[in-house]
């Protein structure tokens, strides 16, 4: 038979799980859909290249990580929204200043 105290481990257990899993599931499946969005040939306004677009996040990995592992809330929210806020950049630039490259803006500027 169970004791109280060992309910009560199974329930703090489990409810640190989920608080664990469930924002870990979330940041991947949305690493999966962001591929597609970030895998695109883009041209870049500033240097005029054109070529695979790179994702790039607002805040620091490094904030991340450390809100991770003190706080496990303010680590999720931090997480998503660093994801939330990330935007397609150059990659030879890393400027944001990108278009579709086959975009007809794109098109007409490289003649």
């Amino acid at each position: 038979m169970l004791r109280a105290t060992s309910v009560l481990t199974i329930g703090c257990l489990s409810v640190l799980l989920l608080l664990v899993a469930v924002p870990l599931w979330m940041i991947t499946t949305a690493a999966k859909r962001d591929t597609a969005k970030f895998s695109v040939p883009v041209y870049c306004l500033d240097c005029k290249s054109v070529g695979v677009a790179r994702k790039k996040e607002s805040g620091a990995r490094g904030v991340e990580v450390l809100l991770w592992l003190l706080f496990i809330i303010p680590g999720v929210i931090y997480t998503l929204w660093r994801s939330g806020t990330a935007r397609r950049a150059c990659s030879v630039c890393d400027s944001t200043n990108v278009i579709p490259a086959d975009s007809p803006r794109a098109l007409e500027a490289r003649g």
